[in-house]
């Protein structure tokens, strides 16, 4: 029998079956109006609301006690006839029971449930379009799955002990997403899993895959996420070129000695991971020039002693992990111009990449453990970089390593700027030869020193530095005084109480404030309205702020990308991306916050949270697809433990996908 005859007769099966339920609903129905109204003379009525009192259970209480998990399994396929999904998850099941395969067929009990009006009809039910089945203990799958439900789309069957699939598995012909990740499956289920040639999403992690992964791969040409992360693979076969639909590649901890860049050039690939295995030599070889649209790239923990025989272009990259290798050259980055995370700690790297200096998007950079010996000043220049690394480097000037990003970033560009030269206007009523050589006016002199208080230049790349003058308010006619307009303002380590309004005579050109170190504080510390439309980084560190509604509320920055409130005293981060909605990095570390509004960090790539007082992860922050790094370490929960928190972000939003609630599940 083809696939599609199998698929068309399921769901013949259901047409008739509901026919046949609905002709009998009627014939029962004609029965009853028939019959005499109150026919049993002497019964109990039903109580109050709806109970029936005349049961041994008028509050259906039984589902939670003795026989509860067939009353939950009786409820949740009533529940899947009409909405087309089942849900079996987490029940401790052995095998797939009985009843759902029979799930179609009518009874007395379900013809008294549509006339009592108890929940779905029977004649509303449709097809079986998602099953899961995850969590259990199952070994065995059916082949009655593809007879009785052909027309599924998704199945889940993740965390089982299934060591083989039925014969007939290949033949669905509707299937997209099929989740088997950990069970015990090896290469024989894969040849099944290749012959279906609809999969979109196929997820193999845990399993026992080993030796060389199946050529007949090639066969899933509509396939874009495929993961194979933790299980025996030693090789990669050329035919997943011929994927050219693939956008997800995870192959983390399996035996790789190489990986076949030169045929996933003819792929769409967005995020490639292959972290921790046993790559060594060269990443890129001589005939791979570019990867356009590659996002992702991990290699940890691998044993690459060469990035790349020459250079390679890869101008849609935006993540870059290469922990723990054996580089000891990068080649040129010039032209990865979306480079937004760049870690190579753990190397042997002596100097920073070319072209690094001159990426403007770059947020994370990260060289500690490697043999640098001086740090080019030119990073002091790099104003949207806001992690900064250089431990374990043997440099000669050791107390830049004590320094946080923003003094470390100051110290840095002070070395390239030149003496600042204030030049006074001019007095035409004076003339120089009004007053004798060597001969200085006292009250002269006052003026001009005046003057030069009055006067403040920008420096070297648009910054205007108001740093450590103990302001306690900056006055509006000093702003008014600046030649020409700053990009960037310096305002740490003074005394200021509010954020200055007098900044928005800056509007149109300034992009980045730096207001940490102050005392700003409480909830009043923006009283009325500050429109900054050009601000894109706003750092508000080591404050005694306790709320961030005064930003929510009065600050109107559109184009806003990273906040930084670390080091204060703030209880609740509600809002805080619909309100700045291009907002991408948001670091709120050391503060009193309490848990996680999913809605208000969607959309946030970075996210840190460490260190504050969160009690609980929410499961639903796992189906936030925007971040890539997360921090939670140093908080109140108990649960992941440090061991998941180890595995990084991608451990982490696992671990929260693996408890969502069914309803919640991502697609």
């Amino acid at each position: 029998m083809s696939r599609k005859a199998a698929a068309n007769k399921a769901s013949q099966s259901l047409r008739d079956t509901i026919a046949k339920a609905r002709a009998a609903h009627r014939a029962r129905a004609e029965s009853i109006a028939q019959s005499v109204t109150g026919s049993v003379a002497g019964s109990v009525s039903d109580g109050l609301d709806g109970f029936n009192f005349s049961t041994d259970d008028p509050f259906n209480q039984a589902i939670f006690g003795e026989g509860s998990s067939q009353k939950v399994m009786k409820q949740r396929i009533r529940t899947a006839r009409v909405e087309g999904r089942l849900n079996i998850s987490n029940m401790q099941l052995k095998e797939i029971p009985v009843e759902v395969y029979k799930m179609y067929e009518t009874s007395a009990a379900d013809l008294e449930a549509a006339d009592a009006g108890d929940g779905p009809k029977w004649y509303e039910s449709v097809d079986l379009v998602r099953f899961v089945g995850a969590d259990n203990e199952i070994e065995e799958i059916g082949q009655e799955l593809l007879e009785q439900f052909g027309g599924l789309t998704s199945i889940d069957m993740h965390n089982n002990m299934l060591i083989t699939l039925p014969k007939n598995f290949g033949e669905f012909t509707e299937l997209t997403v099929l989740n088997l990740t950990n069970n015990k499956l090896d290469h024989d289920a894969l040849e099944t899993i290749f012959q279906i040639k609809t999969l979109v999403d196929l997820k193999l992690a845990k399993n026992g895959l080993q030796g060389e992964l199946p050529s007949s791969i090639s066969k899933l040409e509509n396939l874009e996420i495929l993961e194979l992360q933790e299980n025996k693979l030693d090789f990669l076969p050329s035919s997943l070129g011929e994927l050219s639909r693939l956008h997800v590649l995870n192959i983390h901890a399996n035996r790789l000695q190489e990986i076949p860049l030169q045929v996933l050039t003819n792929c769409q690939l967005q995020e490639l991971t292959a972290s921790s295995n046993k790559i060594g030599g060269t990443l890129f070889s001589l005939d791979v020039e570019s990867l356009n649209t590659l996002h992702l790239l991990d290699v940890r923990n691998n044993r690459i002693s060469k990035f790349s025989e020459g250079t390679v272009l890869l101008p849609t990259l935006q993540q870059l992990y290469a922990t723990n290798n054996e580089l000891t050259l990068f080649p040129s980055v010039e032209g990865w111009n979306e480079l937004l995370v760049f870690t190579v700690d753990s190397n042997r790297l002596d100097a920073l990449p070319e072209g690094l200096l001159g990426l403007q998007r770059l947020r994370t950079l990260d060289f500690s453990s490697n043999n640098i010996k001086s740090l080019d000043p030119h990073l002091g220049m790099m104003e949207g970089l806001e992690i900064l690394k250089f431990d374990g480097n043997p440099l000669r000037e050791r107390n830049l390593l004590n320094m946080g990003i923003v003094d470390l970033k100051r110290t840095l560009k002070a070395r390239l700027a030149p003496p600042e030269i204030v030049i006074a206007e001019a007095d035409d009523n004076v003339q120089a030869s009004d007053a004798a050589p060597g001969f200085v006016d006292a009250e002269g002199a006052e003026e001009e020193e005046d003057e030069h208080k009055k006067t403040l230049e920008i420096g070297r790349g648009g910054i205007l530095d108001l740093a450590s003058q103990n302001y306690e308010e900056i006055p509006t006619d000093l702003l008014e005084s600046v030649v020409g307009s700053p990009s960037s303002i310096v305002l740490l380590h003074n005394k200021l109480t509010t954020i200055p309004v007098s900044i928005e005579t800056f509007c149109a050109s300034l992009t980045i404030i730096d207001i940490s170190h102050n005392k700003l504080s409480g909830d009043s510390y923006l009283p009325s309205k500050l429109s900054l439309r050009s601000l894109t980084t706003f750092t508000l560190q080591s404050n005694g702020i306790t709320s961030l509604k005064p930003l929510l509320e009065n600050l109107d920055a559109p184009k806003l990308e990273s906040l930084d409130v670390s080091v204060n005293r703030i209880e609740s981060i509600e809002g805080i991306r619909p309100t700045f909605p291009h907002l991408t990095a948001f670091y709120a570390r050391d503060n009193r916050i309490e848990e996680i509004p999913v809605d208000s960090v969607d959309g946030v790539r970075i996210l840190d949270l460490n260190s504050n007082s969160i009690k609980y992860l929410p499961p639903q922050l796992g189906t936030v697809a925007s971040l890539r790094e997360l921090r939670v370490t140093g908080n109140l929960f108990r649960v992941p433990r440090w061991q998941v928190l180890e595995k990084g972000t991608e451990g982490i939003m696992e671990w929260l996908r693996d408890r969502l609630p069914a309803e919640d599940e991502v697609e």
